[in-house]
């Protein structure tokens, strides 16, 4: 049982209970959101779909490139929650060093924002078997942007 599968558990029992409190990065005067565990059970859910349905199982690798923001959490447990190996990256690596860790990794997608795609662009353009997908838009949608 790995963690993702603990809190989807737990979702069972306290439904209504606190799981996350985050507090917002970019506007520090907002008020810190909570997730309770079923929100929490509901986005991890619908990220693993999405992936599930671009294909992604058990053993692929799935890097993720994004900033500090809740939507990172969610695609963490949504990862390991379908058995695929999630692979953090931190967002100030340079586009060279973002090609290296793709390759060197087999890593078979990539998510990330518009923002940092765009600085790691022309370097993934030898990475013909990489799927990305981009965070956009995410409060309405789990993922809102697939680049095949």
């Amino acid at each position: 049982m790995n963690l993702a599968q603990i809190i989807l558990e737990t979702a069972t029992k306290y439904a209504d209970k606190p799981a996350i409190i985050f507090e917002g990065v970019t506007d520090p005067q907002k008020l810190p959101r909570v997730w309770t565990y079923r929100e929490l059970s509901l986005q991890i859910q619908g990220y693993a779909a999405t992936l599930q349905h671009l294909g992604i199982k058990k053993g692929d690798r799935v890097a993720v490139q994004l900033p500090k923001c809740i939507e990172f959490l969610f695609l963490h447990f949504a990862i390991l929650s379908i058995g695929a190996i999630a692979l953090p990256l931190n967002p100030d690596y340079r586009p060279e060093e973002v090609g290296y860790f793709l390759t060197d990794s087999g890593s078979s997608l990539l998510v990330t924002n518009r923002s940092l795609y765009s600085k790691v662009q022309a370097e993934l353009q030898h990475l013909s078997a990489l799927q990305i997908l981009l965070t956009e838009n995410i409060p309405n949608c789990p993922i809102a942007e697939f680049i095949p």
